[in-house]
């Protein structure tokens, strides 16, 4: 049900969460968070978005897609069921902002990484961890 075209139900929302993500910390607002991410890419985020409430930089990182292959993953950290791994090929922006919201740096550079995403309370795909590409 997911192959070919299909996969884009899952490609899409990760796209969006990463997104949602940025808008969190640079709102500061870690309710964003449990709409779009679970188990340790939750607590991660939200440990971020506290570090940002009490006047740390903010690093935000936006992807651009090159190529995205998918495989199951096994129950990882937090995970107690099967997940799908991104493993992704691309640019990521990461953009350094001060505690006043001002953009200090901005770095580009490839990436590869392997971004978990499942199911794991409804219908929406969540990101639940991003892990180094083999």
């Amino acid at each position: 049900e997911l192959a070919g075209p299909g996969m884009d139900a899952v490609v899409v929302p990760l796209a969006e969460n990463l997104e949602f993500e940025n808008q969190a910390l640079l709102r500061r607002d870690p309710t964003i968070l449990t709409a779009i991410n679970h188990g340790d890419r939750l607590d991660e985020m939200q440990r971020r978005v506290a570090a940002a409430e009490a006047g740390e930089p903010i690093m935000l990182t936006h992807y651009l897609f090159d190529a995205i292959d998918v495989e199951l993953l096994v129950p990882f950290g937090q995970q107690t069921g099967l997940s799908l791994g991104l493993t992704s090929t691309g640019t990521k922006v990461e953009e350094t902002y001060d505690a006043a919201g001002q953009l200090t740096d901005r770095v580009e550079s490839p990436f590869e990484e392997s971004f978990a995403m499942r199911r794991a309370t409804g219908d929406r795909w969540l990101t639940v961890g991003v892990l180094p590409a083999d």
